[in-house]
């Protein structure tokens, strides 16, 4: 995945200790679970410390509705929003 020459390696992360940890994950030695797994983990350490994918956007999506309103749910699986939209009160407080 994170490879020299792969097209997916969208963030072109590089380095000689990533390529020989790949190689390591993929050589003859990998059929053995356990050193695979301890392969993998110690790449995965490595990735995440040279921070070698960053957000480029990052938010958070929030609707502000008041406390009198019952029944608000913006998910995409709710096809019933104005059915199941009320209001509690006439009274502003």
């Amino acid at each position: 995945m994170l490879e020299k020459d792969t097209p997916f390696n969208m963030g072109h992360f590089v380095s000689k200790k990533n390529t020989q940890l790949m190689n390591d994950m993929n050589s003859n030695k990998a059929w053995n679970n356990s050193y695979r797994v301890e392969k993998s983990k110690e790449w995965q350490a490595y990735v995440n410390d040279q921070a070698a994918y960053a957000p480029g956007s990052f938010s958070y999506q929030w609707s502000p509705v008041n406390h009198r309103v019952k029944g608000f749910n913006v998910s995409s699986a709710n096809n019933e929003f104005w059915s199941n939209l009320s209001l509690t009160s006439a009274n502003l407080k």
